[in-house]
């Protein structure tokens, strides 16, 4: 395929090749048909083109970065760091051509033991729970910041129950293998390229394509909310009169509307309200 070397801020385009795959059940048809007839001591390999996935006309305006994001992670949580790394792997030099739609899931595939992937803190019901394939929606966060950057149609985004440490409230995205996905589509004139990594403390996507597509985005938050927790006692016959214990601690609840703002060369080309999401408070019990 064709690929894409990035380095101090010049992007080259490596050409792709046309490759040859061996046709196995022609080469052994000729082959049968050549045992018949004794005059022939030689048989032609039937070789098929292999026309690259990726084309050098594909990537030909990939020219600047039109969106790059990052967010930080711990590297010592060594299972969560190794999903990372599995998908962003996956994710890694996509391309999307005009019209096509990204889709997490479909490209990442399913976050199971025997895909690669290992246990690693979620959040379930608003409960932080070891589950396989942990930390993957850090991925997907990191994945949807970079696309609103870059001005993409956004088609499907699920926020988590409760905010997470590595973006702002309100621009995380959640993904789930057979419930929730995070989708967009290139709705640019020209093919664009996806990169991912993780480093040693970030993980980063950058959305590259071409120049005549560049805009300048700003990404803004409206009427964040502090919602305040509750507070529920209830008697346990066990723990000494008097004593107060707290069973299960309270957590804030936010709500947040974001917008985007899309300009090129001073004029706007896009103004819309995102989403709003409200994120529950968690009552206290004890």
């Amino acid at each position: 395929n064709a690929d894409i070397r990035v380095a101090g801020g010049e992007i080259e385009v490596i050409p792709g090749k046309v490759g040859r795959e061996l046709d196995v059940e022609a080469t052994m048809a000729a082959i049968r048909e050549a045992l018949a007839d004794p005059t022939v001591t030689e048989v032609a390999a039937v070789v098929k083109t292999r026309m690259p996935a990726v084309t050098t006309e594909d990537l030909s305006h990939i020219e600047v970065v039109l969106g790059s994001y990052s967010t930080p992670y711990n590297a010592g949580r060594a299972d969560r760091t190794h999903n990372l790394r599995l998908a962003a792997g996956k994710i890694n030099k996509t391309v999307l051509h005009p019209g096509e739609e990204f889709s997490f899931n479909r490209i990442v595939g399913e976050r199971g033991i025997q895909a690669g992937y290992r246990e690693a803190p979620i959040f379930v019901d608003g409960e932080v729970r070891p589950s396989t394939g942990g930390g993957i929606c850090q991925i997907a966060t990191t994945m949807y910041n970079a696309a609103l950057l870059a001005n993409l149609d956004m088609v499907e985004r699920h926020h988590h129950s409760r905010p997470v440490d590595y973006a702002p409230t309100g621009r995380d995205a959640t993904v789930y293998w057979g419930q929730y996905d995070l989708r967009f589509r290139n709705s640019l004139k020209h093919p664009i390229l996806i990169l991912a990594s993780v480093g040693s403390s970030e993980v980063t996507i950058s959305i590259l394509g071409s120049r005549a597509d560049d805009a300048k985005v700003e990404i803004t938050r409206e009427g964040l909310t502090r919602i305040p927790y509750e507070t529920k006692e209830q008697p346990d016959p066990e723990l000494e009169k008097g004593k107060r214990k707290v069973e299960k601690p309270g957590r804030e609840g936010w709500r947040v509307t974001v917008y985007r703002k899309a300009t090129r060369g001073g004029e706007v080309i896009r103004e819309e309200k995102l989403h709003t999401d409200y994120y529950a408070p968690q009552t206290e019990v004890v």
